[in-house]
């Protein structure tokens, strides 16, 4: 029991010590430190996307800002929005 207990926190400690690692390369390229945490900041904005939606596309300001690693979704996002402007 005692040695379950060990490796989970030797598991944990390892997970932590990553992630703090991709926080710390997170501007640097995508590489073997920082894939996961890049990886985790994107599925938290997607998912903070999904729950803080506008009520339509012309609120510009409603939309969340990006993180630096997801800059060019909101690119996207803009474009997508003057699109759908011009088309009204």
């Amino acid at each position: 029991m005692a040695r379950k207990e060990r490796e989970k926190r030797a598991w944990a400690a390892k997970v932590i010590k990553k992630f703090i690692k991709g926080f710390m390369t997170r501007h640097q390229p995508i590489g073997a430190d920082n894939s996961e945490y890049l990886m985790y900041v994107r599925q938290n904005y997607l998912t903070r996307l999904k729950d803080n939606l506008p009520k339509t596309v012309l609120h510009r300001d409603a939309w969340l800002t990006p993180p630096p690693i997801m800059h060019e979704v909101g690119q996207t996002n803009q474009i997508k929005s003057n699109d759908l402007v011009r088309t009204l």
